[in-house]
């Protein structure tokens, strides 16, 4: 048994070196159930060659034999962090996971499919406890408070994770008092329901784990991908009287795509993609099968793929040029990165709101807007305009009508992300968008800024000499007082006579 073992522990390790499929060091564990008073502290393993791995420090696993989930610490250098900052996770594994509870195991590209801390990474030495009043708390090295299930008192007797990955705290019944399908991340495994009180939340990049501004949710019956905005600002809609979406295997609610011999999961990516991942057998691990939006998303429709205020055009990313002979208004935020996006000259303020302008794009679209010109949701352009102009807290005006005609449907913008151009595509109506924009060039703000510091000085000097000379005068009378104060007036008085 034990050679077999090292046998098959040496062709995993070979494996490894002739494919980039990624592989990490798991710290021994034999349960697969955990009973109350019970606590597990994140020791990631030394690794024991020159491949650079990344720590896994198992609490429970899930069992089955494909897929493998495995729940724990899941611990890489991530971008915004500093190194070894680890997740409190599900994570699934190659469908060929073996696990053989020692120290010797790796676990074959492991994915992140939950975790409770993604805004909040734990040190190393993080411990995890299941109090003995049925809570599940997670602290840092340092005893701070991190998350926790909530659960003390609601009598809960145990906690293990199912073959399906799913991390549930149960009761003496065997009943689910708490569980991590009921609190999604950005991904859904095979049987998971995604209901209308959840919601799927990218991450905000690949090397970030936090929180994104891309999600996914059923609401109203629909399902919905949208920004997180004020108002929120839908990039796709799926109305289909949803009460809930669960991923099958070849189906995820109205989307089909082919089935799997072994399993995927979908994610709602960093880029705001639904993308069904798949075990390709390729050396890679786990990477992408399918594009659900695709088919209804154009990609220079994704509300980031050019960052805020970048226009998409032909899939290349660049800001808004100054109509010829004018200034411009924008500036690349990163010229080596063009998708990230573009930024004012001269930021919006309330304050400044009679300098402000609308730079018009023309041919131009907004992911989401759709529009059937009703005649009564009508109005004319430039009516849409001052509507912006007299609105402090509107950024753009995206305008549509039929074409030759100067009454459409006008919809404001709050928050402004990509654009598309359409230049050179057929287009059925006319589209426009309005960019709200200061005339107030920054470069007369030093001059400005020196004419008033110029007035106040040119103030505050003769203020000043007057006042010192009014001390000066001040200060003397009150020494001529002081003296006639001491020295009084000699009254007029004879020795042995009478006051005259």
């Amino acid at each position: 048994m034990g050679l077999d073992q090292s046998l098959c522990t040496s062709i995993l390790f070979l494996a490894l070196l002739v494919s980039s499929t990624h592989m990490i060091v798991a710290q021994p564990v034999n349960v697969l159930m955990a009973n109350l008073s019970s606590s597990w502290t994140n020791l990631p393993l030394e690794n024991k060659t020159n491949i650079d791995f990344t720590a896994f420090s198992i609490v429970l696993i899930g069992g089955g034999f494909a897929p493998k989930f495995f729940c724990g610490f899941y611990c890489e250098k991530f971008q915004n962090y500093s190194n070894d900052k680890c997740l409190f996770s599900v994570v699934i594994t190659s469908p060929d996971q073996d696990y053989w509870g020692t120290n010797d195991s790796m676990l074959i590209s492991p994915t992140v499919v939950w975790s409770a801390n993604r805004d909040s990474p734990v040190d190393v030495n993080a411990v995890l406890k299941l109090t003995d009043d049925g809570d599940l708390v997670l602290e840092d090295e340092d005893g701070t408070f991190v998350w926790s299930t909530n659960t003390s008192g609601k009598q809960v007797s145990g906690m293990h994770l199912t073959e399906m990955g799913n991390l549930v705290l149960f009761d003496s019944n065997n009943a689910r008092v708490w569980q991590s399908f009921d609190h999604p991340t950005d991904s859904l495994v095979f049987g998971q329901q995604l209901f209308s009180s959840q919601k799927l939340t990218a991450s905000l990049s690949t090397s970030n784990p936090s929180r994104g501004i891309h999600s996914l949710a059923v609401d109203d019956g629909s399902l919905v991908a949208y920004i997180e905005s004020n108002p929120r600002q839908v990039y796709f809609e799926d109305e289909n009287q949803y009460t809930s979406v669960q991923l099958e295997n070849g189906s995820f609610g109205s989307f089909k795509f082919s089935p799997a011999a072994t399993t995927q999961f979908v994610k709602l990516d960093p880029n705001g993609h639904l993308s069904v991942y798949g075990w390709t057998g390729r050396g890679i691990g786990w990477e992408p099968v399918e594009d659900l939006l695709s088919r209804d998303v154009s990609r220079c429709l994704y509300p980031m793929v050019c960052g805020k205020y970048g226009i998409c055009s032909n899939e290349q990313c660049r800001c808004a040029e100054p109509v010829p002979g004018e200034k411009s208004f924008f500036n690349q935020t990163d010229f080596s990165q063009p998708n990230h996006g573009c930024s004012l000259l001269t930021p919006l303020s309330c304050y400044d709101s009679q300098h402000y302008s609308l730079l018009e794009l023309k041919n131009t679209t907004y992911f989401g807007f759709k529009s059937n010109l009703n005649d009564d949701e009508r109005i004319e352009v430039e009516d849409c305009k001052n509507t912006c102009l007299n609105n402090c807290s509107c950024k753009a005006v995206v305008f549509m009508s039929d074409w030759g005609s100067s009454n459409g449907v006008c919809h404001l913008l709050y928050e402004v992300f990509s654009l598309k151009d359409m230049s050179g595509e057929v287009m059925s109506q006319n589209s426009c968008v309005f960019l709200k924009v200061s005339l107030f060039s920054p470069r007369r703000i030093p001059i400005i800024l020196g004419y008033i510091l110029g007035t106040v000085f040119g103030m505050l000097i003769p203020a000043g000499a007057c006042f010192l000379i009014f001390k000066r005068i001040t200060k003397s009378n009150e020494v001529v007082e002081d003296y006639s104060y001491q020295v009084p007036r000699e009254k007029n008085v004879n020795k042995g006579n009478k006051e005259i």
